[in-house]
């Protein structure tokens, strides 16, 4: 069964061909399920690799994530199924923990006082103040993450009690930079290289709501990888099942993910690859395009602080697609080859036009013919997008689009 979607060649065989019996059985919407399997792989793969773009420049690969669409959509089920396996890894470190912390409470007060209690190792958390955060990745320095239902709650509370100074912080998170946290309430916590992602669903009715707390000057949404399919629709009660074996393989797949280790786990040191010469050559070509845009973009375009960011997610692509090749039994994981990069810019190029979609919308009330008009030619001539695609995101006929292309 072949799937229309735009990334979907760039996974793995043996992972396309899971995705597309899950999604013959459930009915779920492919970009969804390719989007949350693609984060799920990440938060999978941690801290144990990271790639290394330029000679002082090395990416993790977390993933910041919202999933768009109105409720009811199955947003959440999609999300559910790619986590699957890392919440019963979570499952099992629970019980585990649970058995030393009680091993641990059985001792005298004299075998405490010399000991170290047990720390709770994760991967999977679902709601958490920062301070919890900081403490969960001192204790995980694999790392970690999030996952939502509604994101915004999250988002709006990163403002509420901190005024802004949390949100900040997710700034810094997303680029890896050293946690070093020293307060009265939460402790003093020290962290070389925290890795921690977020994916978590919103209804396009609240998308304006992600502008609010300087969320679109900060730099908070350019680190933001929307999902934003067109003309989803809830789909009927699926007649077919799929296979448990279908679900095992996915799970046997990212179980191999989770079995990847870091080259120096007490030090938080990450196995660094390397593009092969012919992928180098690739990615210099997508950086030199990527360039161009920043360069041809002005005010008017509502994605202008996405391309700069682009350059980091296509790196982060890369070397998930490297390691999935390698977990599904397709190639090895020595060196990130040509078939991921040129899959991780078809990947980065599916978020562009998403993020395009997600904050055109909300702002098209406020722009006049003429803004609509420069930014339909811009979405033609440097994204190369369709007159319908541009009509779809601009609310504007396609006819329309093509009459101002051509003029």
């Amino acid at each position: 069964m072949m799937i229309e979607n735009p990334i979907y060649q760039a996974f793995p065989e043996r992972l396309q061909y899971c995705v597309s019996k899950i999604q013959h059985g459930t009915n779920l919407n492919s970009e969804f399920l390719l989007s949350s399997i693609l984060y799920a792989s990440s938060v999978a793969i941690g801290n144990t690799h990271k790639i290394q773009l330029l000679e002082s420049w090395e990416e993790a690969c977390n993933l910041y994530m919202v999933i768009v669409g109105k409720s009811g959509m199955s947003k959440s089920p999609a999300i559910n199924i790619a986590l699957k396996p890392l919440n019963e890894r979570n499952r099992q470190m629970a019980k585990v923990y649970q058995d030393k912390k009680l091993y641990f409470d059985l001792k005298s007060k004299e075998e405490k006082a010399s000991e170290t209690p047990p720390s709770r190792e994760q991967i999977i958390i679902e709601d958490a103040t920062l301070e919890s955060i900081y403490r969960t990745l001192s204790d995980n320095k694999r790392g970690i993450g999030m996952c939502y239902d509604e994101i915004i709650g999250f988002l709006n509370n990163l403002s509420r009690y901190s005024n802004g100074s949390d949100q900040q912080q997710w700034l810094k998170l997303w680029g890896g930079a050293p946690l070093n946290v020293n307060r009265v309430n939460s402790g003093s916590y020290y962290v070389h290289s925290p890795f921690i992602g977020f994916i978590g669903g919103i209804q396009p009715k609240v998308l304006p709501q992600l502008n609010k707390d300087d969320r679109d000057k900060n730099g908070f949404l350019e680190r933001i990888l929307f999902v934003y399919p067109d003309n989803v629709k809830k789909e009927p009660f699926p007649l077919h099942q799929t296979p448990q074996s279908i679900f095992d393989d996915y799970s046997d797949i990212i179980n191999r993910l989770l079995s990847l280790e870091m080259k120096d786990d007490r030090n938080t040191i990450s196995n660094l690859l390397y593009f092969t010469k012919e992928a180098a050559d690739y990615y210099q070509g997508y950086y030199n395009m990527i360039t161009d845009l920043i360069n041809n973009s002005d005010d008017e375009d509502p994605i202008s602080g996405f391309y700069p960011k682009m350059n980091a997610y296509c790196g982060r692509f890369a070397l998930i697609l490297q390691l999935l090749y390698w977990a599904c039994g397709e190639e090895n994981k020595q060196e990130v080859g040509i078939r991921a990069i040129k899959g991780a810019s078809k990947i980065s190029e599916y978020y562009l036009k998403n993020a395009t979609k997600a904050l055109c919308k909300p702002r098209n009330v406020s722009l006049n013919k003429d803004q609509k008009k420069n930014l339909a030619k811009r979405m033609q001539v440097l994204q190369n997008y369709g007159t319908r695609e541009i009509g779809n995101i601009l609310e504007v006929s396609h006819t329309t689009i093509s009459k101002w292309i051509k003029e």
